[in-house]
């Protein structure tokens, strides 16, 4: 059973102004406070690449960013402008801009898939048995999984024994996405519609999986090439990706109108990202 434990806050200010009877102003700010998750009995792991050799920090009020593992961050502001003119009586022109972050400790950082499957709370035991000549038999039982030393607040590594664990960066920021827009709205004939419009966003620090611990390609064995040869694979979850959508969007509605109303709508989009969410 798990008992992960998280703080959200978030503080948002809007106003509305009329400048003239043919232009609106709408202004805002959004401040979010999203505190990663810590577990209540501090169950938690997460390599250090810091130490030397690597070892795997076990939460605690010491640990490297404290129980969660990984440090606050504080600087989640989100600005919000919107701006629409009239034309004339039939047309509209509007636009708008937003940033937008993102907690990614839901099942990545600190999640139920992130920080918990590390040593010493997640270990267990390879069993390799000869067909014809079996060592290991229901009647001997299942080997005991050996237990994992913790020393000083840190899982080091042994030598032959191989620890399965994961990285995610503790010092890593909030993904946040800019998102902007700008429509042109007409009215046409009885009760229509029409709208043509740019939409577009720049996603910036999301997450991606990664191994940071891959072999540098050469001869001799794997593991000697490795950053940390006394570890195996470290499935890594860094925060430094980005992304870019850009977008034409055309639509025209028509109300009901002798009994007939219908909505069509057209979209030309492109979109390059290099990291799009948790693993």
């Amino acid at each position: 059973e798990i008992g992960q434990r998280q703080w959200e806050n978030g503080l948002y200010v809007q106003d509305t102004w009329s400048v003239t009877s043919k232009l609106t102003l709408t202004l805002g700010v959004r401040y979010e406070m999203l505190q990663p998750r810590s577990e209540i009995y501090n169950r938690q792991g997460n390599f250090d690449p810091a130490i030397a050799g690597g070892a795997v920090a076990v939460a605690g009020n010491n640990a490297p960013c404290g129980r969660a593992l990984r440090c606050t961050d504080w600087g989640d502001i989100g600005p919000r402008v919107a701006l629409a003119y009239k034309i004339n009586s039939k047309t509209v022109l509007r636009t708008g801009f937003g940033i937008f972050y993102d907690d990614y400790a839901v099942n990545g950082f600190g999640g139920t898939s992130g920080l918990l499957y590390d040593p010493p709370f997640f270990r267990g035991a390879t069993v390799s048995n000869s067909i014809t000549t079996p060592t290991v038999t229901l009647d001997n039982g299942v080997p005991a999984i050996p237990s994992i030393p913790v020393t000083n607040g840190f899982v080091y590594p042994v030598a032959g024994v191989n620890y399965v664990t994961n990285y995610h960066d503790p010092h890593g920021k909030n993904a946040y996405t800019e998102e902007y827009n700008v429509s042109l709205e007409r009215e046409i004939g009885k009760d229509g519609l029409a709208r043509i419009a740019y939409v577009g966003n720049q996603s910036h620090r999301n997450w991606y999986d990664t191994d940071i611990n891959q072999a540098y390609p050469g001869p001799g064995p794997i593991a000697s090439r490795r950053p940390f040869p006394l570890w195996g694979d470290l499935d890594s979850m860094v925060m430094d990706g980005q992304g870019a959508y850009n977008s034409l969007q055309a639509a025209f509605k028509q109300r009901v109108w002798q009994g007939l109303g219908f909505n069509a709508v057209y979209t030309y989009s492109h979109d390059i990202t290099e990291g799009t969410g948790e693993w």
